[in-house]
Order: structure tokens, then sequence, then C-alpha cells
């Protein structure tokens, strides 16, 4: 004859699954009435109540961040400061002279500079050329309204305290190709970032994005 075999809840001290099951639920609805009451309840009386500080952007070199400060000369030698600039969209260009496509986009950079002064800075920094080409070159094409900065001639150093060179910017923004165009808002966050060269529409479209028609 063969022996029963007993359930789970025939069997002494045995711990069955709905058992479990049941404990489970009256553990999880005790938790939630404990939490509604905690969020439910008042502050003590007097509590002073703690200010949110603002969430400011990190700096780095992706768009929605902080540009990270730096300081060059422009073309007659003086110190210029990128945090200095603000208070209004400022378009900061990396280019040189060798690269055609940099090239191809100073006169359109230089009008945007002429005519829309006073609304937006262009800036166009050149990568690690030095003053005596820099200089001439622009002059040749014309380009005069945006803020140039540049290396320092070997009479201005040893640079002046804060100053440094032009490939050590274009390492902290990241620009491993030329040209590279980056908009900055008037907080001196990134607003957009452009890797390759400009041409009207593209620009005039990256301008009205800070609230800049041209």
């Amino acid at each position: 004859m063969p022996v029963p075999r007993l359930t789970d809840a025939q069997r002494p001290g045995a711990y069955t699954l709905t058992m479990f099951r049941r404990i489970s639920r009256r553990s999880l609805r005790a938790a939630a009435l404990y939490l509604a009451l905690v969020a439910l309840a008042p502050l003590p009386t007097g509590a002073p109540a703690v200010a949110q500080e603002p969430v400011r952007p990190p700096y780095g070199v992706a768009v929605g961040w902080s540009g990270p400060d730096f300081t060059m000369l422009d073309l007659g030698g003086r110190p210029v400061t990128l945090a200095a600039l603000r208070g209004g969209p400022v378009l900061v260009n990396f280019w040189a002279t060798w690269c055609p496509p940099c090239v191809e986009e100073l006169p359109l950079l230089d009008q945007a500079a002429s005519e829309l002064s006073g609304r937006i800075t262009v800036v166009l920094l050149n990568v690690g050329e030095p003053h005596h080409v820099v200089a001439p070159f622009l002059d040749e094409l014309g380009v005069v309204a945006p803020v140039v900065l540049r290396d320092a001639r070997e009479d201005e150093r040893p640079l002046a305290a804060g100053v440094v060179p032009s490939r050590s910017v274009a390492q902290a923004y990241q620009t491993f190709g030329l040209p590279t165009t980056l908009l900055l808002d008037a907080a001196g966050v990134i607003r957009a970032r452009v890797s390759g060269p400009l041409d009207e529409p593209a620009l005039r479209s990256l301008l009205a994005s800070v609230g800049v028609r041209w």
C-alpha cells in the first residue's frame, strides 16, 4: 500500500508558497502606507526652508555645457579673455591659413561680424600660426571686423599671466579638425557646434538659434 504524501499545508512547520505570497502582500501594503504618511507629514514648526541652488552647466565642450574660459592675444597684442566677451552671443571659429575650407568662409564671417556688430561677437581663433603669417593674410583678404586671436610673437614672450597658446585652447575644445565653429549664448553656454565650413544659410540658421536675425 503506497504511503500517502503530505501536502505543504499538512506538513508541520511548513512555510508554503501561498503563505509567502500572503505575507509579502501584507508587507508591501504596510511599506506603501508608511511612505505615504511620511510624505504627507508636515515639516516641524519653525524649520527653515532650504533654497534650491540653480543648476549650472558643467564646463566642457558639449552642447549645453559652459565653454572653458581662456585668454589669448589679439592682433594688437592685447590679452582677450572669452568671459569678458559675454553679455551677448559669441561665435568662436577655429581656423588656419593652410585650410581651404577655413579661408573660404572667412569673408562670410567677416560680413556677419560687420553687419551684426553690437548683437554678436565673432572671434577668429587661429590655430598654431605665427603673427607674421596671420596678420598679412587677413589684411589681404580684407577681413577686419571679427576679433582675431593668435599666438604670441617671440618678442611678446614670456607670455603674460593667464595667456595660453592656441593649441591648448584647441585641445581643450576638442577641435580635432578645422574649421570648427562654436556658438555660445550670453551666459557662455555652448548652444551649437559645427565641424566643417559654414555657408550663409547655415550661418543664418545658427545665429537664429540664439535669437539673432540676419
